[in-house]
């Protein structure tokens, strides 16, 4: 009686093309990555922010609070970004051997694993989002009242937003160190979880670069990857 192994799930096919709608400037940046790291046969609609840097009118076509990122994939309109990316998992990591999606976390690396999903958004983002605002208040305000509101935006950074994200920086790069020097993950492998990839801030300013590693190699660009 002989014995094979299963075979792998068949590849996304073309019938199930996903859309992403990508606003500049925006969070859909961090699903780029994970598209491109899932090997997901996409289509990309490209928006741009306005003079007032708000989103276009159009986005509100695809969801009503007219935000990005968002999805489109087999009739389903997902948004929010912690939730594209569980979707994004379980629709697709299957297919790339299921590496950004570990089962043999141990219990308290599992645990981190969902925790950063919700603590990114939930709380790190409201205080980047914040910086970002408070960065543009000066430059949108009336030439007159710029220099009040360039010192009230100052105070309002240093006596709460970079007090708050410096404690929040502290947490992070001690679970980072926790994981050990042969990993830039917060699980500790070799590859992102979704830990990482929500936690990425590529849209924000320059300050944010704690969340940007340098030394990573993206499973899509390695030399055993097939072009796409």
């Amino acid at each position: 009686m002989s014995s094979s192994l299963p075979s792998p799930p068949p590849a996304p096919s073309s019938s199930s093309k996903l859309t992403l709608h990508f606003l500049d400037h925006s969070r859909a940046e961090t699903i780029l990555w994970i598209l491109e790291e899932l090997q997901v046969e996409y289509e990309m609609k490209v928006y741009s922010r306005g003079s007032n840097y708000l989103a276009p009118k159009e986005l509100r076509e695809i969801h009503p609070l007219g935000k990005s990122p968002v999805i489109v994939h087999n009739s389903l309109v997902i948004a929010e970004t912690g939730n594209i990316i569980s979707y994004l998992l379980r629709t697709f990591d299957s297919h790339t051997n299921g590496v950004f999606s570990p089962k043999d976390l141990s219990p308290e690396m599992d645990q981190k694993n969902a925790y950063y999903l919700h603590y990114a958004e939930g709380s790190l983002m409201p205080i980047l989002v914040n910086k970002l605002v408070f960065s543009k208040f000066p430059e949108m305000s009336p030439w007159y009242a710029r220099p009040i509101i360039t010192g009230f935006a100052a105070q309002v950074n240093k006596n709460w937003l970079d007090m708050e994200l410096k404690k929040h920086l502290g947490m992070i790069d001690g679970d980072l160190q926790k994981t050990g020097s042969s990993s830039s993950w917060f699980c500790g492998g070799e590859e992102p979880t979704q830990a990482d990839f929500v936690s990425d801030a590529s849209p924000f300013p320059p300050f944010l670069a704690t969340f940007v590693s340098l030394t990573y190699t993206p499973l899509s660009l390695s030399p055993n990857s097939s072009p796409r």
